[in-house]
């Protein structure tokens, strides 16, 4: 039985490893494309030609995705380590959009 505890326990865990959350983050925008698609043609047929034809395109903007996610979460789990001046924090998210 799950409660309030081991649920805020399991989502502190998922969240405070970089490569979870980048995994979660790809997985959850694969999800929402998935959606929009299916709910805005009303059809199956047409979310799996699309998948066929630009599942190269879809799946290393998810893969791109999820990295990023990775990389932002590293540095800010190694925020508390330095000052958390403007700066930094302009950095880390700088440095994780070039990357």
């Amino acid at each position: 039985m799950l409660t309030d505890y081991s649920v805020g326990r399991l989502l502190k865990l998922t969240w405070s490893t970089p490569f979870h959350a980048g995994l979660t983050a790809s997985t959850l925008l694969l999800v929402f494309y998935t959606l929009v698609i299916w709910l805005s043609s009303r059809s199956l047929e047409h979310l799996l030609d699309l998948i066929r034809e630009d599942g190269a395109f879809v799946g290393a903007i998810t893969l791109g995705f999820g990295v990023q996610i990775a990389l932002f979460s590293y540095l800010r789990s190694g925020m508390h380590h330095v000052s958390r001046s403007a700066t930094v924090v302009g950095a880390s998210g700088s440095g994780t959009s070039t990357i």
